[in-house]
C-alpha cells in the first residue's frame, strides 16, 4: 500500500524519534514516502525525504510562517501526483497540512501532547486551538498517545470519540538496555560518585527544569548532584539560574547515548508542566533506574500508577515509581524535600529497580507497532 508520512522536521525530540521508528517499520511492508515541512534532519531518515522548504527551527517566526504556506501548497501538489492510499502525520503543523491536502485518501494524524495545556496561553495558543478544533475532526482517525490526551481531544476540542484511538508511545527495550550498559569515561564516572539525580529532555518551558533547579538548590546537600541531559532554547537561562544556588548541578548537553548516564543515577526525575506520554520515563523504567514524576497532564500517572484516581498529595509510592503533585501545586522547597525523601527510601528504590523493566514491557515497540498495523489495516478495508 502507498503511504505518505508527514512531519514538521526530523529534530531530536521524542515525537520525531517515535515517527522515525514508525516509518522504519512501515517501509518494510508498504511503499513509503516521507515529507518534511522544514529541512532540519538531525535524526537519520528511514527513506530519502521530500524536503518542502528551506526553513529551519532557527528561522525567524514570520519567515517560517511564509515558508509553511509554501510547504503546504507544495505538499498538496505532490500528494495529488502520488495519490497515496493514506497519509500519516505527526505534530500540529504537519497534521493540519495533511488534512488540508487530503483528497480521496485516508488521513491519520498523531497527537503527541496534552494539547489544551500546550496551547493554553498566548497568540499562538489561540490560533492553534482554533485550527485543531476546526480541522482535526476532518481526519479519519486521530491517534492520541495517552488516555488523558484522548479525553482532552474529545472534551476540549469537540472530536468524536469514535475517531480518537489510543496507541501509547513505544520503546525498543533491548536497544535501550544495551546502550545503558556502555561504559562512562573516568570524568563522567566521577559525576556519579555520590547520590545522583538525573533528568533528560529538551530544555524548554514545558519540561519544568527551572522549577527542578530551584527545588534542588533550595535543599542542596553535600554529596548529592543533579545531572541535566539535553539542550534547547532555555539552556542559558537555566544555567544562570543554577549558578545562583549552591547545589551541585551539571549540564551535559545533548548526548547521543543518554541511557548510560541514566543507568548510573540513583533517581530519574520528570518535572514537566505538561507532557503527552513521556518517552524518557519509559526509557528510565526499562533501564531499571527508580523514577519520580510530577502528576502532570498527561502520561506519568498512566505509566507509574495506571489504576489510581484522585489527587496526589506529598510523595506517593505508586506501583512503578514515585508520583508527586503537579509543580503548580507545590513550592520549590516542598518539591526539594520530596526529592531528598525519595532518595532516603532505599528499600523502595530497590523495589522500583525491579519493577521498572517489568512495567516497560507493556510499551514494547513490537506491541505498540502491531496495534498501529491493525489500525492501518482496518482503515484500508474501507478504501
Amino acid at each position: 500500500m502507498k503511504i505518505a508520512t508527514i512531519i514538521n522536521s526530523l529534530t531530536t525530540g521524542g515525537a520525531e524519534q517515535q515517527f522515525v521508528q514508525l516509518c522504519e517499520h512501515l517501509k518494510q511492508t508498504h511503499d513509503l514516502q516521507l515529507f518534511l515541512l522544514e529541512q532540519d534532519t538531525e535524526l537519520p531518515s528511514p527513506v530519502t525525504p521530500h524536503i518542502l522548504s528551506s526553513a529551519k527551527r532557527t528561522t525567524p517566526a514570520i519567515l517560517r510562517a511564509a515558508s509553511y504556506i509554501r510547504s503546504l501548497l507544495t505538499l498538496r501538489t505532490q500528494l495529488q501526483r502520488l495519490k497515496p492510499a493514506m497519509t500519516i502525520s505527526s505534530l500540529e503543523l504537519a497534521n493540519i497540512a495533511a488534512i488540508l491536502s487530503a483528497k480521496k485518501w485516508r488521513t491519520i494524524v498523531k497527537v503527541e501532547s496534552f494539547l489544551s495545556r500546550q496551547y493554553q496561553h498566548g497568540f499562538y495558543g489561540v490560533i492553534f486551538r482554533k485550527l485543531i478544533q476546526r480541522y482535526y475532526r476532518r481526519a479519519d482517525l486521530v491517534v492520541a498517545n495517552s488516555t488523558a490526551a484522548k479525553k482532552d481531544l474529545i472534551e476540549k476540542f469537540g472530536l468524536e470519540e469514535a475517531r480518537v484511538v489510543v496507541i501509547h508511545n513505544w520503546l525498543d527495550i533491548k536497544r535501550v538496555q544495551a546502550l545503558a550498559r556502555e561504559p562512562l569515561t573516568k570524568e563522567e564516572t566521577a559525576l556519579f560518585s555520590g547520590q545522583t539525580i538525573v533528568t533528560v529532555g529538551r530544555l524548554t518551558e514545558a519540561k519544568g527544569y527551572d522549577f527542578l533547579i530551584e527545588s534542588f538548590t533550595s535543599v542542596a546537600q553535600k554529596g548529592i548532584r543533579l545531572v541535566i541531559i539535553g539542550d534547547g532554547e532555555e539552556r542559558a537561562r537555566l544555567e544562570k539560574l543554577a549558578r545562583k544556588g549552591s547545589g551541585a548541578i551539571t549540564f551535559l548537553g545533548r548526548r547521543e547515548n543518554p541511557f548510560k548516564y541514566v543507568a548510573r543515577a540513583d533517581l530519574f526525575v520528570l518535572s514537566s508542566r505538561w507532557e503527552g506520554f513521556p518517552n524518557v520515563l519509559l526509557e528510565a523504567l526499562a533501564i531499571g533506574t527508580p523514577c519520580l514524576a510530577v502528576d502532570c497532564q498527561s502520561g506519568p500517572r498512566e505509566i507509574l500508577a495506571p489504576r489510581s484516581k484522585g489527587k496526589v498529595h506529598g510523595l506517593k509510592e505508586a506501583p512503578y515509581g514515585f508520583l508527586t503533585p503537579p509543580i503548580e501545586e507545590q513550592t520549590p522547597m516542598e518539591f526539594g524535600k520530596t526529592l531528598l525523601e525519595a532518595l532516603s527510601l532505599r528499600r523502595t528504590l530497590q523495589h522500583y529497580k525491579q519493577q521498572g523493566p517489568r512495567r516497560a514491557k507493556a510499551f514494547s515497540k513490537q506491541k505498540q507497532l502491531a496495534a498501529f498495523d491493525a489500525l492501518i489495516n482496518q482503515l484500508a478495508k474501507d478504501l
